[in-house]
């Protein structure tokens, strides 16, 4: 594998995607970066996807396969980050591929900018994409990245499209959630590293499958549920150890998540328990959010609605 100071360890969490993994593994392993430790972790998968990690494992040294009962993503990372050797971690969902220069151009972008997380654009699969992405740098710390994400003014608080030292990840792990996990993971990593980020602006180097049997398509009282709690966990963080400019935005978060928990109640079982409890979430934020200036207008709006 090379110089361990060099290396990129991959986390690739695998449950029953046997129909797009290989395109997604080929996508890590033929990037110009060599230097990787690809770790797949088969999440008890029932399909096929058992021996195409095996396969894929015996075709190439630079991947490392664990199988282990289903426990879902966040476990499966969180095994994948105890093994992880490399200086780098990057997290890729089995159904999703990178652009082949992808972990180069977040790696030398680290370097450059001496930086200890590099974030890319992403987009859907079906994107074209030349062999030569345009791309430009952009640098921001922890708190305006954590301020604009928790504020919902961007998508930024995903775990994946992202390099990241792993001294800024070494002590934190997922928490045992269905949804909002990989958000969580960032915030408490941003929250208690302060660090320097290089986003790099332009084409897309990581792409996602739109898939009809995603968690954020398919809503389930436990998913739903789990939202919630996460913004919970979400407030207790940045209440401990953050500005109150951040708890503002926090405050906004849940509010967000209260409003789209609400929404999708109607389709599940327990839809009188999420709405009571997306209620007292956004009664209790809703005047921090309607006097906060840097709050959105859907979330003022939202506040706004449920008071009258």
């Amino acid at each position: 594998m090379g110089d361990n100071k060099e290396l990129v360890s991959v986390i690739v969490p695998v449950f029953n995607r046997e129909h797009v993994l290989k395109e997604c593994v080929e996508s890590i392993l033929n990037q110009t970066y060599k230097q990787l430790q690809v770790i797949l972790i088969d999440d008890g998968s029932t399909d096929n996807s058992f021996f195409l990690c095996n396969d894929l494992a015996n075709k190439d040294n630079r991947v490392f396969v664990i199988h282990q009962k289903n426990n879902g993503p966040a476990f499966a990372r969180n095994t994948g980050m105890n093994v992880a050797k490399g200086k780098y971690v990057m997290f890729v969902d089995s159904d999703d591929f990178l652009h082949p220069n992808c972990i180069e151009i977040l790696f030398k972008a680290i370097k450059r900018f001496n930086a200890n997380i590099a974030m890319c654009e992403h987009g859907i699969q079906n994107h074209t994409f030349g062999l030569y992405p345009k791309y430009k740098f952009s640098l921001i710390d922890s708190n305006t990245l954590l301020n604009i994400g928790l504020s919902g003014k961007e998508e930024l608080l995903y775990c994946w499209a992202k390099l990241w030292r792993c001294e800024v990840v070494r002590d934190i792990r997922f928490k045992s959630l269905s949804f909002c996990e990989d958000n969580l993971f960032t915030i408490e990593a941003l929250l208690n590293y302060q660090s320097s980020i290089v986003k790099v602006l332009g084409d897309p180097l990581y792409f996602y499958l739109r898939r009809n049997d995603s968690i954020t398509k398919n809503f389930s009282d436990k998913n739903l549920l789990d939202s919630l709690q996460a913004a919970k966990l979400v407030l207790e963080e940045t209440t401990m150890q953050s500005s109150f400019d951040i708890q503002k935005s926090a405050m906004n978060y849940c509010i967000n998540t209260a409003f789209f928990a609400y929404l999708h109640a109607h389709d599940v079982v327990n839809e009188s328990l999420i709405k009571s409890q997306s209620l007292r979430m956004i009664q209790k934020y809703r005047k921090f959010v309607l006097l906060n200036n840097s709050s959105l207008l859907k979330a003022k709006v939202a506040c706004l609605i449920f008071y009258f």
